[in-house]
């Protein structure tokens, strides 16, 4: 909020080294998804998928090699990666690789199958929109946003709702 990116950096690596310390790898992993929005405000948009990389790759490492001790929580941590990753190649201009973080991230979300993931499946499927939208896929993104106006309705989100809205207004034009 204060645009204080190194000192939010530094404090985000110190949470992660004291959740290491502690034995807490998950907590520690989720410290990326921080590093992530930090490093995407800076423009540093590959170091932000690189910190995504890292926690994907544990995720897959405990999958193959030992039951998570709360699937769901890795689950929801993979899909916040994708999602974050979306927001990434979506600035880098990489939008055949944005859409596709979103439908792994909405697949992620989905299979938690939890109200709190709710929104962030609107979430994706509008930010997947909006990137359909630049593509000149008009008649994809309105359907895509008409499903995220949907969702918004649902978890009642006043606010994205009526932003969805106005995708949905932009697509028709």
């Amino acid at each position: 909020m204060n645009a204080e990116f190194d000192t939010a950096l530094g404090l985000i690596e110190l949470a992660r080294e004291h959740h290491m310390a502690s034995g807490n790898t998950y907590e520690a992993l989720r410290t990326n998804i921080g590093r992530m929005g930090v490093l995407d405000r800076l423009g540093r948009y590959q170091d932000a998928l690189d910190a995504g990389d890292q926690v994907l790759a544990y995720v897959s490492a405990l999958h193959v090699n030992e039951p998570a001790s709360d699937p769901q929580q890795m689950m929801n941590l993979a899909a916040r990666v994708h999602q974050n990753r979306g927001v990434c190649f979506e600035q880098m201009g990489r939008y055949a690789d944005a859409v596709a973080a979103y439908d792994v991230a909405e697949q992620n979300y989905r299979s938690l199958n939890t109200s709190d993931a709710a929104e962030s499946i609107g979430d994706v499927i509008n930010n997947r929109g909006v990137i359909l939208l630049l593509l000149g896929r008009g008649r994809e993104a309105l359907a895509a946003f008409e499903a995220a106006a949907q969702v918004y309705s649902q978890v009642n989100d006043v606010i994205k709702n009526a932003q969805t809205l106005i995708n949905i207004g932009d697509a028709y034009v």
